[in-house]
């Protein structure tokens, strides 16, 4: 498994038991087709790559999971913002999150306000992670 898919499947693993997190979500380079009534998320994985944190050629990685949520708009906002805050939640500041060959740290966690559509409601998360590798 690539340090990539390892990052994912973590942070993704983890969105999902955030209360009211959405059963239906379209991943990355997976082909899908939201359901026009009821809610879903979209969630993106963004990585950069930093130099040598020491002399011992470990290096910070880190990056972004952007987390889009949807709601139609016939559900108010309440729903999605409880939602969005719930998923707040399972990524607490300083967390870590241990895998088979890395750990990760949560740097923060927020959300935006309510965007709407004409069809849907939509918040935007970002949860800001790191982690040192060799």
């Amino acid at each position: 498994m690539s340090r990539s898919s390892e990052i994912r499947g973590l942070l993704q693993v983890r969105a999902k038991t955030a209360i009211g997190f959405p059963a239906a979500v379209k991943y990355e380079g997976k082909t899908f087709e939201a359901p026009p009534t009821n809610p879903w998320a979209r969630m993106t994985l963004t990585n950069t790559r930093r130099g040598p944190f020491s002399l011992s050629d470990s290096a910070i990685n880190g990056g972004l999971l952007l987390v889009d949520l949807f709601y139609p708009v016939n559900k108010g906002t309440k729903a999605i913002e409880d939602a969005a805050d719930a998923l707040i939640d399972v990524f607490p500041i300083g967390d870590r999150i241990a895998g088979a060959t890395l750990s990760l740290w949560i740097q923060q966690a927020y959300h935006s306000g309510v965007i709407e559509t004409p069809t849907d409601l939509q918040v935007p998360v970002t949860v800001s992670w790191r982690c040192i590798t060799d």
